[in-house]
């Protein structure tokens, strides 16, 4: 049950932040800070629904899905970089 606790700690931590410490918030750090949530969500995620997901599709299937989603994922954000205009780079 502590993942769920983390789900909703870290992104209220990051909104006091943004709110008692404003000046200091650049957006190098906004970006760290939003990717480390990002980062906490993908582990969880994965932590807690892979096993359930070998139990129904078997270990090969269930690593073949998640290599093709994270490319996906992957090839969908170099494009959207490739699409959007120089001075809106990701």
């Amino acid at each position: 049950m502590m993942w769920r606790t983390t789900f909703r700690f870290v992104p209220e931590q990051l909104k006091s932040r943004a709110y008692l410490f404003p000046s200091s918030l650049s957006p190098e750090i906004l970006e760290g800070l939003l990717g480390s949530v990002g980062g906490v969500m993908a582990f969880l995620t994965l932590h807690e629904m892979l096993p359930l997901v070998f139990d129904y599709s078997g270990q090969k299937q269930a690593v073949k899905a998640v290599f093709f989603g994270m490319a996906f994922m992957s090839a969908s954000l170099y494009f959207l970089e490739l699409s959007l205009p120089k001075d809106m780079s990701l």
